[in-house]
């Protein structure tokens, strides 16, 4: 049954979406990624991204842990700005 489920999923919901992502990157057959400008830019876009999650990972796990574990003063506060 599971497996009925992945490939409903897979050919209904992810082969669209890449068929749909390949076409939005093409341009007159070319990719356009192969334009220096345009591949720098989705360069940075994508490792400030990565950076965010990264950094989101390492301070906000530890973080949610110490705020669901232990009682502090402030922590009501704390745990507004979370």
């Amino acid at each position: 049954m599971a497996a009925l489920i992945a490939l409903l999923m897979a050919l209904f919901l992810i082969l669209p979406l890449l068929a749909l992502v390949w076409r939005a990157f093409m341009l007159d057959g070319d990719l356009p990624l192969a334009d220096q400008a345009l591949f720098q830019a989705l360069s940075l876009s994508l490792g400030t991204t990565a950076l965010a999650v990264l950094l989101t990972v390492l301070l906000g796990t530890p973080l949610a842990y110490f705020l669901a574990r232990y009682n502090f003063p402030l922590r009501r506060l704390v745990s507004l700005f979370v």
